[in-house]
């Protein structure tokens, strides 16, 4: 996140408005951020500003809690039961999990990473986080997710090249340990992405992964990439988990989407009908079943929802398609 973002108090920074937009609009159930520079007490300000849509659960670095390191979970209350989730420190600041309800007779556990970036510090962490875990009452995570700040293969780094042995070696004896898989990776065996890019170099690696038990990675999908579209120096990561014991929920009420209502077609269009029906209302002299102001308005919102549906999908096959041209032309330039 490269950190908070801006004001304290009662008014949130842009960059909490633009993750609670970001986890609606994409329908992101679970979001883990590192780098948050987020301490209890902002925190608790946020959550009670996004007391219907989000819950916040933050682990801040205990020596500089605004200035350094920090980890959290945002829990989508639309999708998830975020009220009975529970959550555990592993290092503070660096590494903390999430336990959520998962249907209705188990959990879902999740581990939140930020390794540090000094190799030797770097090493010590994935030690540390083995140890945490070898103890008896202990829940080992079905997913493990962060910024692990070292690269397990060459080719997730241009120019590529080998990381620390010590440090590589001890993160693949805790994925080992934990029976888990880079679930990116699996499903792109050949592919080059990168979530990092330094900027002063212009070198690239894939430091931001997701690894899932081995279990349960037949049950992921869509697998990707993305722009966060939030003000940080990392692409997102994301994917989805199926979980085919939950109820069926259906597609839920239709809304209009924002993006549509700063498009001059569709404005132009509300405008035209809009003076129809006034038209109409004034030239009625005589209240009939068929004839009346509540008619006439249920028409022309019908006819204003049809032409945002169509309008809204002219729109999105545009955007769709520009999109699908940036990234083959970038995965082209990678491959």
């Amino acid at each position: 996140m490269r950190g908070q973002g801006g004001p304290t108090d009662c008014d949130p920074s842009e960059k909490w408005l633009r993750l609670n937009q970001l986890v609606r609009d994409a329908k992101i159930s679970i979001l883990a951020l590192q780098e948050t520079h987020l301490p209890q007490e902002r925190a608790d300000r946020l959550n009670n500003i996004f007391n219907d849509s989000i819950r916040i659960i933050t682990s801040p670095d205990p020596a500089a809690p605004t200035a350094a390191r920090g980890v959290a979970f945002v829990l989508n209350k639309r999708l998830i039961n975020a009220e009975e989730a529970t959550h555990e420190e592993i290092i503070a600041g660096r590494a903390m999990s999430v336990s959520v309800p998962w249907g209705a007779n188990r959990r879902l556990n999740i581990l939140n990473v930020y390794a540090p970036n000094a190799t030797s510090e770097n090493a010590t962490f994935w030690t540390e986080i083995k140890e945490a875990h070898t103890h008896p009452n202990t829940t080992h995570p079905d997913i493990m997710m962060g910024d692990f700040n070292i690269v397990e293969h060459p080719r997730d780094r241009l120019p590529e090249r080998q990381d620390n042995e010590t440090a590589t070696e001890a993160l693949a004896t805790l994925v080992r340990t934990l029976h888990m898989k880079d679930g990116w990776r699996e499903s792109e065996m050949t592919k080059k992405c990168f979530t990092y890019l330094q900027s002063s170099t212009g070198s690239q690696s894939r430091l931001d992964r997701i690894y899932v038990k081995d279990a349960m990675l037949p049950k992921t999908a869509d697998w990707d990439i993305v722009s966060a579209g939030i003000k940080t120096d990392h692409q997102m990561v994301t994917a989805s988990v199926a979980n085919y014991n939950t109820p069926y929920v259906g597609k839920g009420r239709w809304t209009m989407p924002t993006s549509i209502i700063e498009d001059a077609d569709f404005l132009k269009y509300v405008t035209e009908e809009g003076i129809k029906v006034m038209s109409k209302l004034q030239e009625t002299r005589e209240r009939t079943q068929d004839v009346n102001p509540q008619r006439l308005y249920l028409t022309f919102k019908e006819a204003v929802r049809q032409r945002a549906k169509q309008r809204t999908k002219e729109l999105y096959s545009k955007w769709d398609k520009k999109i699908k041209a940036l990234r083959d032309g970038l995965t082209s330039t990678l491959n």
